[in-house]
């Protein structure tokens, strides 16, 4: 009976001994933050563009696949967008012939540069887009 007890007192303490091997539940849940969209993952916006000749212009690029593009004495031209190759082309309306653009990864700004097929590069940063707010909270009575 003696060795029973000691052998009971062994296996006890050594249970209460040893390092739990798993952390403790604490209960809280970490949910990653949101990844923000950028141009390279949705290019739909509008864009201040610094042009290779000088000047500055604007680019809107539409989610339904079209933009218009301003340049610095005002004209515009538009015609259909998509990405293709991991290029940005750009097809007006009218005779001109598609031209795609090799787009660089975004700097810290969120600022890139845009390279067309003849070695021009433009400077193109896309516009904070301005938040709606939220609706108004409604009560009936």
């Amino acid at each position: 009976m003696t060795k029973l007890a000691l052998i009971a007192a062994v296996v006890a303490l050594c249970a209460c001994s040893q390092e739990a091997k798993e952390p403790a539940n604490t209960g809280a849940i970490e949910t990653p933050a949101p990844a923000e969209t950028t141009a390279m993952d949705d290019p739909a916006g509008t864009y201040d563009v610094k042009r290779y000749n000088g000047g500055n212009g604007t680019t809107i690029i539409k989610p339904d696949g079209t933009y218009t593009d301003t340049g610095p004495d005002g004209t515009t031209k538009s015609g259909t967008f998509a990405r293709k190759d991991g290029k940005w082309c750009f097809d007006s309306e009218g005779d001109e012939p598609e031209v795609c653009w090799t787009i660089s990864e975004p700097g810290a700004d969120g600022s890139f540069n845009a390279t067309d097929p003849k070695g021009h590069t433009v400077t193109a940063r896309r516009r904070a887009e301005a938040k709606a707010p939220a609706p108004a909270e409604t009560t009936t009575k």
